[in-house]
């Protein structure tokens, strides 16, 4: 009995190797599957407060973001002897409290992270929008700059965040300026097209419809075939007078609508 007991616990995966699984698994969009073998993980010997925060950002990943907020804390503020990943753990922390609309509490969290590892883009980010969230706009716009700054170098990464700086310029009504961000991110994803879109709405704002229109037109083309394009490119040809062409993405808004 107790050979077959010590052969069976021979058998089973090492919490190390589950944790490896399940990173390979969170890597592949497998939520699911990362999230059962975090928890397997955990129980078995010895636990982490790596499988922890694994664990918290899987869940978070999937939405559920009071359930992984727990987890989160815990790997960022239990971290005794230090965990490696402690600065990651605080800013996924961070941004789960930020999607659940607790910007103050994320900021404190970024701090955290900011003592326990160098600032990444990505925090910068997380920090720019809570200052956003909470209305504090100067203080958001240079933490946007820096965000640029530490990204500058990784195109892929720099256009999204230019993506999220241009519409923060645009709601404060800075449109030249947003403007500037979005074909500075078009030059490194010329095929994304929210940026299109995004352009498109700044143009508008600014009275160049027909630009808007190109705009408009390119974010259809790069795949963005969302009801409010179609329904927005309509109502811009409607302004121009081009009654046919209008009438023809009014339809097509028309159909999306319908099929939902």
């Amino acid at each position: 009995m107790i050979r077959a007991l010590l052969l069976l616990a021979l058998s089973q995966p090492s919490p190390q190797k589950l944790y490896q699984e399940g990173t390979a698994a969170f890597e592949a969009g497998d939520f699911v599957r990362a999230e059962t073998l975090y928890r397997q993980a955990l129980r078995g010997e010895p636990a982490t407060l790596e499988f922890e925060r694994a664990l918290g950002a899987t869940i978070a990943s999937q939405g559920r973001f009071g359930e992984a907020l727990p987890h989160l804390e815990k790997a960022c503020r239990q971290s005794t002897p230090p965990l490696p990943n402690r600065g990651l753990a605080c800013y996924q922390w961070g941004r789960t409290l930020f999607y659940m609309q607790r910007p103050a509490e994320a900021l404190e969290a970024y701090r955290m992270a900011k003592q326990a590892a160098p600032f990444t883009a990505q925090m910068y980010l997380g920090r720019a929008q809570a200052l956003d969230m909470l209305g504090q706009v100067k203080e958001a716009d240079l933490e946007f700059r820096h965000a640029l700054s530490e990204s500058a170098l990784r195109a892929q990464e720099s256009a999204q965040i230019q993506l999220v700086y241009g519409n923060f310029l645009a709601r404060m009504g800075k449109h030249d300026a947003a403007i500037w961000q979005f074909e500075q991110a078009l030059k490194k994803a010329p095929m994304d097209h929210r940026i299109w879109e995004e352009k498109a709405k700044s143009l508008l704002a600014m009275g160049h419809e027909r630009k808007a229109v190109e705009a408009l037109e390119r974010a259809l083309a790069q795949g963005g075939r969302k009801r409010e394009t179609f329904l927005l490119l309509g109502r811009v040809y409607e302004r121009l007078g081009l009654v046919e062409k209008a009438r023809q993405f009014l339809d097509e808004a028309d159909g999306i609508g319908r099929s939902r």
